[in-house]
C-alpha cells in the first residue's frame, strides 16, 4: 500500500482563489445531495455539521476528475489546503453561508434571457408570461434552490437569517434590470407607491410556497384553464404582478 501512495501523482498547485472557488464548490455539492437522502433529518440545513475531511475529500475527486485522471492516480488534497484560506472551521461556514446568497440571486432567468426572447419575436404580454414561467420553473427544479428551502427552518440561526436576508437583496438587484424590461415591453410599470422590491419579493414568496406543494405532489397544481406549461403557480404569480402593476394606457388616461 505504501508503494502505491507514493507513485501518486501530486494535483498541480492553484492560485488561492482557485481554490477557495473549489472548496466552495464541493460543500455546495454535498449540501445539495444531503437534501436528497432518505434520513430523518434529510431537511436539516446542514452548513454547521459539514465535516472538513468531507469537503476536501470531494474538491480532490472534482480536482481529479477535472484533469480527466482516476482517484488512484492521484494523491488527495490536504486539509491544510483549507485551511490555508480559512484559519477555523466557523470562517468556512460563514463564507460559504456567504457563496450559498450569492447563488440565490443567479437562479432566475437575466436581462440577457429576455431579450433573446425578444430577439425571437416575442414581446408584449407574451413576453412577460414566459419571464414569469421561465422564473418559476427555474426554480422549482433547482437544486440549490431546494438547498436554500432548506435552510428555513434552522433561522433561529443569525448566520443563517443573514444569508437568507442578503439573498433576497442580491435577488432584486439581478432580476431588476430584465423584469423592468419586460414589464415595459408588455405595456406595465409599477404602480405607486410599489417598487419593484416589492414585486420580487412577493412573487419570490409564491414561488417558494408553490415549490413546497410541487415537490410534494407536483400534479396537484395543474390549471384546468391553463395550458400544461402554465399551472397553478403561475396563475398566482400572474395576480401577483396584476396588482402590483397597471398598464401604461390607463395609467397616462
Amino acid at each position: 500500500d505504501v508503494a502505491i501512495v507514493t507513485t501518486r501523482k501530486r494535483l498541480a498547485r492553484r492560485p488561492i482563489a482557485q481554490t477557495r472557488a473549489l472548496m466552495i464548490d464541493a460543500a455546495v455539492r454535498l449540501l445539495v445531495d444531503s437534501i436528497d437522502e432518505v434520513a430523518p433529518d434529510a431537511l436539516a440545513f446542514a452548513v454547521s455539521n459539514i465535516r472538513v475531511t468531507d469537503v476536501v475529500a470531494e474538491a480532490s475527486r472534482l480536482a481529479i476528475a477535472e484533469v480527466g485522471g482516476d482517484v488512484h492516480e492521484y494523491r488527495s488534497l490536504s486539509i491544510g489546503a483549507l485551511y490555508q484560506i480559512w484559519p477555523t472551521q466557523p470562517e468556512f461556514q460563514a463564507d460559504l453561508l456567504r457563496h450559498l446568497a450569492g447563488l440565490g440571486a443567479v437562479m432566475f432567468p437575466p436581462e440577457s434571457a429576455t431579450r433573446a426572447h425578444l430577439d425571437e419575436g416575442i414581446d408584449g404580454e407574451e413576453l412577460l408570461l414566459l419571464t414569469l414561467r421561465e422564473a418559476w420553473i427555474h426554480s422549482r427544479s433547482d437544486p440549490v434552490f431546494r438547498l436554500l428551502l432548506a435552510a428555513y427552518p434552522r433561522m433561529a440561526d443569525p448566520q443563517i437569517r443573514t444569508m437568507l436576508s442578503d439573498g433576497y437583496s442580491r435577488f432584486v438587484d439581478a432580476v431588476e434590470s430584465g423584469w423592468t424590461l419586460s414589464l415595459q415591453r408588455s405595456g406595465r410599470r409599477l404602480r405607486p407607491p410599489y417598487t419593484l422590491t416589492h414585486l420580487a419579493r412577493s412573487v419570490a414568496a409564491v414561488i417558494e410556497g408553490f415549490s413546497l406543494q410541487w415537490l410534494a405532489d407536483p400534479g396537484a397544481l395543474a390549471d384546468p384553464e391553463a395550458e400544461a406549461n402554465n399551472d397553478l403557480a403561475v396563475r398566482a404569480i400572474v395576480v401577483v404582478v396584476d396588482s402590483f402593476t397597471e398598464r401604461l394606457e390607463i395609467a397616462d388616461g
